[in-house]
């Protein structure tokens, strides 16, 4: 691996994790949530939107066509049956 590759694979961790951490509902989640979205971000997943209900937080994640989520413990539904609004 040459130095310019390496530096490129340096800087494009480094962006995802600020990426990561500046969505707006980071702060909405619990410790095992940001584990779990943390591990799913650095395959590729997104945050489309954080879903609240009374005490409960769910964490909605897409890549490409998949949807996941992440419920209050950190465990990840790779086959969630959650409605959305858009695609």
């Amino acid at each position: 691996m040459s130095l310019k590759a390496f530096k490129n694979s340096v800087f494009n961790i480094t962006r995802r994790r600020k990426a990561l951490e500046s969505y707006a509902w980071w702060n909405d989640l619990n410790y095992a949530q940001k584990l779990s979205a943390t591990s799913l971000f650095n395959y590729g997943y997104n945050i489309e939107f954080i879903r609240k209900e009374d005490d409960t937080t769910i964490v909605v994640m897409t890549l490409d066509n998949t949807t996941v989520t992440i419920n209050q413990d950190g465990l990840i539904d790779t086959h969630p049956d959650i409605k959305k609004r858009r695609n």
